[in-house]
């Protein structure tokens, strides 16, 4: 679908509306447009898409709520994802998620190919569990928990169905399909989990007395849900419904967004060894111990690999378009919007236009980063986090994700593959992922 949008838009030329299921949509591609619908508050509340995802979670989160409410709990919660201290501390849960991830991909046939996203999924999973949650669900090395990672793709799954499919979108026809009791099974079983664990967590802090002004407090790993239990009692401002929705979108908006992005970086790596050879160069300078804990500081310096990441996120952004709702009539430049349609602004095609990056711009190359190249680019030529007041809460942690994954995989192993990037084809599912597949083989470096 996105390639079908993609060529549609480009014959007919942005803006244009179009109908997709019961939904009227305005489509933009212009980086002007995509400044004036982020910021406007005509259009600050998010599309009707992300209604299901709120469904998915049993009521409004940081990701899908609007107003006030959305406002409130934004200005609550960007300190527990942002702040350098709790960024700080999950650094030792990300090293140890990736040792393991390490050594799993050790014991693969340097012969064979593998897709290497279902190793890097569960990976990403195992860490956001343990710093949203404080979880240790192991799913890399059992399958004990193995049901709670299966439970969240379901509704994943179901969540893209309706989305697509217009006789899941009506409550009335969803009870008549075969995957109506999967939804309920799925969305009651992942809110019944955190339920628990949220009841198990504020249980032994209230046995400890930990507080925020203690050393224990400070030396700790900083979970989201014990900073969401804190804000509880002080700002007497989040329910118990509150807390599980919003440590719900903390996982659904990370884990997967991130294990797609890395995913794709590996593939991008497998199929340009010279830059493959560049980045390994870098981070041998920076980190050279194949094991050796990474931390922010090493993160920092390698500014390459950082240029490949987001050549990469450019190409082939993990979340190609941004969706909002008009809530009164306003204009986007020339172009009329009526209330109660969706905007849509593409990333897809906004990062791939000529016109900002250049007649090599669907051509894969890290130098597009480089700070010549970029100073006097339009802001919003490039927005892998959307931007604005209602850009990615996550997006430092994200970006700590990604270069640390980066780090571990490239000092250890060299990838390769047979897929060529002209062949690339997309499937757009909330996130997009390469219709392809993810097929990598892995040598030992």
């Amino acid at each position: 679908i996105v390639r079908i949008i993609s060529n549609l838009v480009r014959k007919l030329g942005a803006p244009v509306g179009f109908w997709l299921g019961t939904r009227f949509l305005i489509y933009f591609d212009d980086p002007n447009d995509a400044e004036i619908i982020i910021n406007s508050p005509n259009s600050m509340d998010k599309g009707g898409v992300y209604k299901y995802v709120q469904e998915m979670i049993g009521g409004p989160g940081l990701f899908t709520s609007g107003g006030d409410y959305w406002k409130m709990h934004r200005r609550l919660l960007n300190p527990t994802v942002q702040n350098t201290k709790i960024l700080n501390s999950f650094y030792p849960t990300m090293n140890k998620c990736l040792r393991i991830l390490v050594e799993n991909l050790q014991d693969k046939d340097p012969n064979k190919t593998i897709n290497i996203y279902d190793l890097i999924e569960v990976c990403t999973f195992d860490m956001f569990a343990k710093n949203t949650f404080g979880v240790d669900l192991n799913i890399q090395t059992n399958d004990e928990n193995m049901y709670v990672f299966q439970m969240v793709n379901t509704a994943l799954s179901l969540v893209r169905r309706k989305v697509f499919e217009p006789w899941c979108q009506q409550e009335i026809s969803f009870k008549l399909t075969k995957y109506y009791k999967m939804w309920e099974d799925s969305t009651n079983g992942m809110r019944a989990f955190i339920q628990k664990v949220l009841r198990q967590r504020i249980e032994e802090l209230n046995k400890t007395g930990e507080s925020e002004k203690s050393d224990e407090y400070e030396k700790r790993l900083r979970i989201f849900i014990d900073e969401i239990i804190q804000l509880s009692k002080e700002q007497k401002c989040f329910s118990e419904d509150e807390m599980i929705s919003e440590s719900l979108t903390m996982l659904l908006a990370g884990y997967e967004t991130s294990a797609v992005t890395i995913a794709n970086v590996v593939m991008m790596l497998a199929m340009n060894p010279e830059y493959q050879e560049r980045v390994f160069e870098e981070i041998q300078e920076i980190c050279p111990d194949k094991y050796a804990p990474v931390t922010g500081e090493d993160l920092n310096q390698l500014i390459y690999t950082e240029c490949f990441i987001k050549e990469t996120m450019r190409l082939i952004p993990t979340v190609p378009f941004t969706g909002r709702q008009a809530k009164a009539d306003f204009y986007v430049g020339k172009t009329y919007v009526p209330a109660g349609c969706e905007l849509v602004v593409s990333l897809f095609e906004i990062q791939r236009n000529k016109k900002i990056w250049g007649e090599d711009a669907e051509v894969f190359n890290p130098d597009h980063f480089l700070p010549e190249r970029i100073e006097n680019q339009h802001a919003y030529a490039f927005v892998p986090f959307s931007a604005g007041a209602r850009n990615c809460v996550g997006k430092k942690y994200a970006q700590n994700v990604v270069r640390l994954f980066v780090v571990w995989l490239v000092r250890n192993f060299k990838f390769t593959t047979d897929l060529k990037y002209e062949d690339l084809t997309f499937r757009w599912m909330i996130v997009m992922k390469l219709g392809n597949g993810y097929p990598v083989k892995v040598q030992t470096r």
